[in-house]
């Protein structure tokens, strides 16, 4: 009958490897989704399934928007890679002017 339906055939493990981590996309707790897979440590969880995903890049984006207002934009490779190299040689100029560890000339450190 699968076959016939063209629908591949699916292990348990997969199934489960998605549904934990669907879980934790939808903001599950750490801990429950641990007890619902079974296991004694929730950093055994977020070691397996806690993934950097499209869909929780796009949450956490959601999320920044939601409490600065949609402020970011997305900067293309060439832009990004000409900021970098601005930054880096305006902190090298600001750096040459002084002590780089500030706490070497005096006796008080934090």
């Amino acid at each position: 009958m699968r076959t016939g339906a063209r629908i591949r055939p699916v292990s348990f493990h997969p199934l489960r490897h998605a549904a934990a981590t669907l879980a934790l996309e939808d903001g599950q707790p750490p801990h429950v989704v641990a007890a619902m897979l079974g296991h004694a440590s929730v950093a055994t969880t977020l070691r397996l399934y806690a993934h950097v995903t499209h869909a929780s890049t796009e949450a956490l984006v959601d999320a920044i928007d939601a409490r600065y207002g949609p402020r970011l934009r997305v900067l293309s490779e060439e832009l990004l890679a000409q900021r970098n190299r601005n930054w880096l040689h305006s902190n090298e100029i600001e750096c040459r002017g002084r002590e780089s560890n500030p706490y070497a000339l005096t006796s008080t450190a934090p």
